[in-house]
């Protein structure tokens, strides 16, 4: 695997690291998105990995409504930051924006996992590795074999 048109100092790897992602899945609505839906893979604090329909256009906006088990909503604005070219299509969306309702809704979704150890981090970057095209804000990795 090689990296090419890097356009930050910042490896997406180490930042990802930064905060803690879960294993969910959560139907996702937005008219941003293929289909107007899309659904959840993981979910952090600070954003959420999305399979979708089709690929993502990366830095572009996404306002989204998530609806997890229960009457709590999670309604807000996120970038994509990464995007794949090959099926399954996955997105990695920043969360530039929650309502404070949305953000409390967050973190009583997310407390019974805090405690737990995942290696959600692990298995995202090994199915990237997998697929033969991956574009992101910091570079675009190419499988060669």
């Amino acid at each position: 695997m090689t990296r090419t048109d890097y356009t930050s100092a910042t490896d997406p790897a180490t930042e990802l690291r930064a905060v803690p992602r879960y294993n969910t899945t959560i139907r996702v609505q937005s008219q941003h998105l293929p289909d107007y839906f899309a659904t959840t893979v993981d979910l952090a604090r600070n954003g959420m990995q999305l399979q979708t329909t089709a690929p993502l256009e990366v830095g572009s906006e996404v306002e989204f409504c998530l609806q997890p088990t229960g009457p709590e909503k999670l309604q807000g604005v996120g970038r994509v930051r990464w995007t794949s070219r090959s099926k399954p299509y996955h997105a990695g969306v920043e969360f530039l924006y929650l309502d404070h309702e949305s953000e409390r809704n967050l973190e009583h979704f997310l407390r019974p996992s805090l405690g737990e150890d995942t290696e959600v981090l692990e298995e995202t970057i090994a199915a990237a590795a997998e697929s033969d095209y991956v574009e992101s804000e910091f570079s675009i990795i190419r499988d060669h074999h």
